[in-house]
């Protein structure tokens, strides 16, 4: 007679329903006879975590199990998930089990049955053997034109000889790439690829290997995919940086005539301000700092007096590009919202580190760049008209003859230089702030006998349509001035006077 483990139970006794295991290790080998390597997971062993994944070395093919459970009464059957299992004694070891070709995954299942024969649980570890495999993190990305995004070329295994590898773009008018060549060896077997948008589109970057390792020589490598869209800038300033005493000694805020930057600055004028316009949404700066960020790194943090979500965005301080943290086509905008720059590749971390802030007291320009994301179904409103008066213009236009119009944005510039800190430096161009479905608004603290363009168009739930542009002055004891309408929808220019 066998008598089970502790005895015989006492009548009436209540079996343990505890089907967890208290320990669960590998042991590998490269030959099948010689077990003398050992697995490791990619987070360390809980009873009550029953999912583990594990990536070895090509030369792995076979691997020992031990599952202890942590109550004697229950029992143990393993093996490869899929085949008949085969019962195991807690803490000891299990037959080989041979793992799946060079670059597969081989899935382990391990059921625990507790003492009460009903209660079962299932733990799954996935090993995946690594092989001579070119691999990248991650493998595409969404980007603006004239922003920078990085991604890791890694090699899976150890090269017996260095890998040169050559990088192309399929299209070098929508993305460019740096390096044009990477070098990897056994201790350096990964290394950071820049890419640089260049126009809207598609652009995949190829990579070519060589080297008089067999194994990796012409391997055929994945490429990355680059997704660019056009930009519109959405609000620029031009601050200095300064210590922020809110945010701690090593901490820094941005100024802008004195004191920590918000909305009563004024930096742009009685228009334009810290505000812009997102989604028919009005929008505030309320300022802009340095922070502690994740770890020990600091993040910029834009603080904002709104929430919403746009179709991606970007972050441009003197030329260093930024990204806030999620993806490009799903960012969203909350108070406090995080703005993070990825820098150099660290391997240890296995991430981007954030990059430091600028020094103390420089003078930096500062630009929110946001997707360009058009709506075909909005025609250009039409019949803009500035009507002139005494340090403003009254603007009335027509509604699009098309699409459905969520409301409309409207910008001005002078008509000529000096535009700087617009919010499109390049074209010179102020968002006024307008957020309203009326085909009517008014822009006032303008300058007497300075002459302004406009251009107002019609913004929907999917995106925007096109310009409708004109000019006026404002002058005092003046309603009616000459001005010049186009709109951007046709290439007819038509020239109004009352």
């Amino acid at each position: 007679m066998v008598l089970p483990p502790g005895g015989i139970p006492a009548a009436g006794a209540q079996q343990s329903n505890d089907a967890n295991l208290s320990a669960l290790t590998f042991a590998t080998s490269t030959d099948g006879s010689m077990f003398d390597g050992s697995l490791s997971f990619s987070y360390d062993f809980q009873a009550g975590t029953i999912f583990y994944e594990s990536v070895v070395p090509r030369a792995v093919t076979h691997v020992k199990l031990t599952a202890t459970t942590r109550n004697n009464g229950a029992s143990i059957k393993a093996g490869k998930s899929g085949t008949t299992l085969s019962a195991l004694a807690s803490g000891t070891q299990s037959g080989a089990i041979a793992l799946g070709a060079a670059g597969s995954t081989t899935a382990i299942e391990i059921d625990v049955t507790a003492e009460d024969g009903v209660t079962v649980i299932t733990y799954s570890v996935q090993i995946t053997r690594r092989d001579y495999r070119a691999l990248l993190s991650p493998s595409g990305e969404d980007l603006l034109v004239g922003s920078k995004i990085r991604y890791l070329f890694r090699l899976d295994e150890p090269p017996s000889h260095s890998v040169t590898v050559t990088l192309g773009t399929s299209n070098s008018g929508i993305a460019t790439v740096s390096p044009a060549s990477l070098t990897l060896t056994s201790a350096a077997r990964s290394a950071v690829v820049e890419v640089t948008g260049v126009g809207a589109g598609t652009a995949s970057i190829s990579h070519t290997l060589t080297s008089t390792d067999t194994n990796y020589n012409n391997l055929t490598a994945p490429s990355f995919g680059a997704e660019v869209a056009q930009t519109e800038t959405a609000w620029v300033a031009e601050l200095t940086v300064d210590d922020d005493p809110d945010e701690g000694t090593n901490a820094h805020g941005f100024h802008g005539g004195g004191g920590e930057f918000s909305n009563s600055v004024g930096l742009f004028g009685a228009l334009t301000d810290a505000s812009f316009t997102a989604a028919c949404t009005a929008i505030t700066v309320q300022s802009l700092r340095w922070g502690q960020g994740v770890g020990s790194n600091e993040a910029l943090y834009l603080d904002l007096d709104s929430d919403f979500e746009g179709p991606g965005w970007a972050f441009l301080l003197d030329d260093d590009w930024f990204w806030f943290e999620g993806d490009l086509d799903e960012s969203a905008f909350e108070a406090n919202g995080v703005v993070a720059w990825y820098d150099a590749y660290d391997s240890d971390d296995n991430e981007f580190d954030r990059g430091d802030p600028p020094a103390l007291e420089s003078t930096v320009a500062v630009k929110l760049l946001r997707a360009a994301a058009p709506d075909a179904s909005l025609a250009a409103p039409t019949a803009l008209s500035p009507v002139a008066g005494d340090g403003e213009l009254a603007l009335s236009w027509t509604a699009p003859a098309s699409g459905t119009v969520s409301c409309y944005e409207v910008q001005y510039r002078h008509d000529g230089a000096g535009n700087d800190l617009a919010d499109d430096a390049s074209e010179g161009w102020f968002d006024a702030g307008y957020t309203g479905s009326t085909a009517a608004h008014t822009l006032s603290g303008l300058t007497n006998a300075q002459a302004y363009d406009v251009r107002v168009r019609a913004v929907s739930a999917d995106g925007t349509g096109p310009w409708v542009s004109g000019t006026g002055t404002p002058t005092s004891g003046v309603s009616t001035p000459q001005i010049m309408l186009t709109s951007s929808a046709s290439n007819d220019t038509v020239n109004e006077s009352d």
